[in-house]
């Protein structure tokens, strides 16, 4: 299938223009096909290449903003007072999928966006999912070819967890609580990987090589499973956890595909689960922070400001460029002054005045 994630001109497949551009498949009409119609039909076709729940959730939340947009743009006087926002949202479903030849559409549809008080990264998170959508629609002869630009915003510094709060959440916990010392193991996991959500719940016990220190991460966002290496201190902490709670001799029933972070009951934690627990965690020990995400941009940016080179970080954090960490590169730039005093030339080089010279 063709990559929807560039323009049609840029794809290896050739596309050619129907004549006529408001014919869609057979006789199906842009002008009299419901735009849900076509956006159910986009999203079938993106669960068949493969890609995550999270990215069809991703879709899906897309697709209802636009919606409400074209609700607001074709019928904003004829809701009455008082009108959900799910019914928006449904009116809009229903248009007709020809509201994408409006030549002013894009333009609008940002500036709806921001007038919704999206920043600009937000703004270009929701486009891309519009202009997949776009592509498809001209892929399937809906629309005339065009190129959609989306314009490169400035990311944002991350937050990441203070050392003060890392001595919080890294405090071993005394209690023989199973979920509250898994959650200790998780965040310790977390810090010394800098692993993603999806990766975590989809670790198995057969994943961790404990002997030679290294563990596979099979799920990844680029689909590329990584081979990556355990600290030493990290180690001895998923050794203790599996002894004491994913025992194989000791429990028979145990299978070594079952997953390493599980809930009480022996099952496999979900995202939402995961989330949830360490969420808790993190207020039950007084930090307000309750971000998994922000585990890994404190991975990243201890890595960073350790002098950890960005080969390494794209292949621990799971990245197919080295874009990504070279934007946490950038956002932590300002953390480095104390490294620059400390290791640049000019601070480490003796230097002669001019009254010296001079006698």
């Amino acid at each position: 299938m063709a990559n929807l994630t560039k323009r049609p001109s840029e794809r290896k497949e050739g596309i050619t223009a129907r004549p006529i551009v408001l014919k869609g498949k057979g006789e199906r009409n842009a002008m009299t096909t419901k735009i849900t119609t076509v956006q159910k039909e986009f999203l079938i076709e993106q669960e068949v290449k493969g890609n995550s729940k999270d990215t069809l959730k991703y879709y899906r939340s897309s697709f209802k903003q636009m919606n409400r947009f074209i609700a607001k743009q074709e019928l904003a006087d004829q809701f009455p007072k008082g009108a959900t926002d799910e019914a928006i949202v449904k009116a809009g479903e229903q248009m007709p999928l020809g509201v994408l030849l409006d030549k002013d559409f894009e333009v609008s549809f940002k500036r709806h966006l921001e007038e919704q008080g999206c920043n600009p990264r937000t703004v270009n998170t929701y486009f891309r999912a519009y202009r997949a959508f776009a592509y498809y629609c001209m892929e399937e002869g809906w629309i005339p070819l065009r190129k959609i630009s989306i314009k490169t915003s400035k990311a944002p510094i991350k937050q990441v967890y203070s050392e003060e709060e890392l001595k919080k959440l890294l405090k071993k916990p005394k209690t023989s609580d199973f979920t509250e010392y898994r959650n200790w193991v998780i965040v310790n996991y977390m810090l010394a990987t800098g692993n993603r959500l999806s990766s975590i719940v989809a670790l198995n016990i057969e994943d961790i090589d404990l002997e030679n220190g290294y563990i596979n991460v099979n799920v990844q966002k680029n689909k590329k499973p990584v081979t990556i290496p355990l600290v030493k201190q990290m180690r001895r902490i998923l050794k203790e956890y599996i002894a004491l709670y994913r025992n194989l001799e000791e429990n028979e029933d145990l299978s070594s595909t079952d997953p390493l972070f599980c809930n009480r009951f022996g099952e496999r934690l979900t995202a939402d689960g995961l989330i949830n627990a360490i969420a808790r965690y993190n207020q039950r020990r007084e930090v307000t922070k309750t971000s998994i995400h922000l585990f890994r941009h404190t991975f990243a940016k201890s890595w960073i400001l350790s002098g950890g080179d960005l080969f390494s970080l794209q292949k621990m954090l799971g990245h197919s460029s080295l874009e990504m960490v070279r934007n946490y590169a950038n956002l932590y730039s300002k953390d480095i002054k104390d490294k620059a005093e400390e290791f640049s030339f000019l601070s480490n080089t003796r230097r002669t005045t001019g009254k010296t010279l001079k006698i």
